[in-house]
């Protein structure tokens, strides 16, 4: 089963030269919706990565599930994966366009930002901050998980994301 995959090396081909060295890729439940047309795409990116954790939670134990929160296209893969307006770390977000309280229900998940007497602009935020976020939430309020969030592909993802999944595997009932 998968439990004894964990902690080791794993090969995932799709190289039918390779069958029976390694596991099958394309067994593996994946989430890779990397083509985005429009920066305004990110949102529904995210919802597919979200949709995939809950998946792996509560999805079949023996399916290796596989989430890519990385898309490039019409988007630089350095905002897929932190909704910053530059490639720097400290870059700040970019706005979405929206503000609350007239777009209070659009990109629920994305922050509220330069607030000034009731009026925030939405800003963008990237998939490897909305993710860390969310692993965080599962591990809240005393909730213990019996399961994995899966395999997290990621470009550029930082001490924090990495930290974070580390820290859910320790929170995994064996």
């Amino acid at each position: 089963p998968l439990g004894s995959a964990r902690g080791k090396f794993i090969i995932l081909s799709d190289n039918k030269e390779f069958q029976g060295f390694g596991m099958d890729y394309n067994s593996c439940d994946i989430q890779d919706d990397y083509n985005l047309k429009t920066n305004w795409d990110l949102y529904s990116k995210w919802e597919k990565i979200k949709s995939h954790l809950e998946k792996a939670i509560n999805g079949d134990k023996n399916t290796m599930y596989i989430n890519y929160l990385s898309g490039s296209g019409g988007s630089f893969p350095y905002f897929v994966a932190s909704g910053h307006s530059s490639r720097g770390t400290s870059a700040p977000r970019l706005a979405t366009g929206l503000t609350t309280p007239l777009f209070t229900n659009s990109y629920p998940d994305f922050p509220r930002i330069s607030c000034l007497i009731g009026i925030c602009t939405i800003a963008f935020e990237g998939t490897n901050i909305l993710t860390k976020d969310k692993i965080i939430e599962y591990n809240t309020d005393g909730k213990k998980f019996k399961r994995t969030v899966g395999v997290i592909i990621a470009d550029f993802p930082g001490d924090l994301l990495i930290d974070t999944i580390i820290q859910n595997n320790k929170f995994l009932e064996k």
